[in-house]
């Protein structure tokens, strides 16, 4: 026991043990099985940090012209500020046009979130027209209803409390 606490004591003047010197590799000791191997647990939340990041990261990637709310850094009432891609001046920096005036900002795709466009309503009447042959979905869906049973409602049986004895 004595020799090999001797072994794998550092020496003052060299910097290593004599077992290191000899062996070229560190001998393990008791002290080693106590002591967590840092090496693998680095490793492993380095691996856990990355998996995370990969599956909450999104890519925040836009074009010009594309319908955006801008980060509000200025206090006031509305955190998000709806505009539009001007231009892009880096990999991830935009110039963002609000909606409202023509104030043109420099944001970070950070402080960019996607904004969807809400589309036009159809008209009734259009969509008649694009069908071609001029009947009437009333009749069409009489004929449907016709066909179809109605489903019988079922009552719950009622629930029957019990005292135990």
């Amino acid at each position: 026991m004595f020799l090999l606490q001797y072994r794998t004591t550092p020496n003052y003047t060299t910097g290593q043990s004599p077992a290191d010197l000899f062996l070229h590799r560190h001998i393990r000791t008791r002290l080693d099985f106590l002591k967590p191997c840092t090496k693998e647990t680095v490793r492993k939340k380095q691996y856990q940090q990355k998996e995370h990041h990969d599956r909450t990261a999104a890519d925040r990637l836009f074009n010009e012209d594309d319908a955006v709310y801008l980060r509000n850094t200025v206090t006031g009432s509305h955190k998000w500020i709806p505009g539009l891609i001007v231009r892009q001046t880096g990999p991830v920096s935009y110039e963002v046009r609000e909606r409202d005036s023509d104030t043109v900002h420099k944001r970070h795709g950070d402080q960019l979130r996607a904004r969807a466009i809400a589309q036009p309503d159809i008209d009734v009447t259009e969509s008649q027209a694009e069908l071609g042959d001029g009947e009437d979905c009333s009749s069409s869906q009489k004929v449907v209803g016709a066909n179809m049973q109605t489903p019988e409602l079922l009552e719950p049986e009622p629930v029957v409390l019990r005292r135990s004895n």
